[in-house]
């Protein structure tokens, strides 16, 4: 019966599998450590083995249909089913891209406590380029685009959605893209 004296300290470790602390989520889909600090010291253009050094393995990796080089790695975390954190990288394994998903009850929620968590940032609000006269518009985005962030607040709440960092360099070959999307066909 030696065995069974763990039995107790085998059960606490089942019944409590870790700790939390604030900003830090364990993501019970995979071994990644969620936390805003580590994703903001994480450099664009990083390579994909600091990726996994800083937050760990990602939950699922997804491709983009329109842009066949990039993929997007997606962090989950608990039964949410949107990713905390959805990264985009490169088919070499460099990150360009980087999103930060705000939950409900975040302090970052609020813009004005986002402002103080970024406070090098000139933050402006960028004009939408086309609004459906159909529908309401439900977001606007702010961006330091320099520093290359933005984030996107709900228009009807205020409320502080996601926080995204990309290469100033990929918004632009972006913005190029849309444009010639835009051209019309002649025939």
């Amino acid at each position: 019966m030696k065995c069974l004296s763990n039995v107790p300290l085998m059960l606490l470790l089942f019944a409590f599998p870790g700790c939390s602390q604030p900003g830090v989520s364990s993501n019970s889909k995979s071994t990644a450590i969620l936390d805003l600090s580590r994703l903001k010291q994480l450099p664009l253009e990083s390579k994909a083995s600091e990726i996994e050094q800083a937050l760990g393995k990602p939950t699922e990796i997804e491709t983009y249909r329109d842009y066949p080089d990039e993929v997007a790695w997606l962090y989950f975390e608990g039964n949410y089913l949107i990713p905390r954190i959805t990264l985009t990288v490169s088919k070499q394994g460099l990150l360009l891209a980087k999103t930060w998903d705000v939950r409900e009850n975040d302090p970052l929620e609020d813009f004005e406590h986002l402002k103080k968590e970024f406070p090098a940032a000139k933050l402006r609000k960028l004009e939408r380029e086309w609004e459906n006269p159909h529908a309401a518009p439900i977001g606007t985005i702010f961006a330091d685009e320099k520093k290359g962030l933005y984030v996107w607040t709900h228009d009807f709440s205020g409320k502080v959605e996601s926080i995204s960092w990309d290469l100033p360099k990929r918004r632009a070959l972006a913005k190029e893209r849309k444009k010639a999307d835009l051209v019309p066909y002649r025939i």
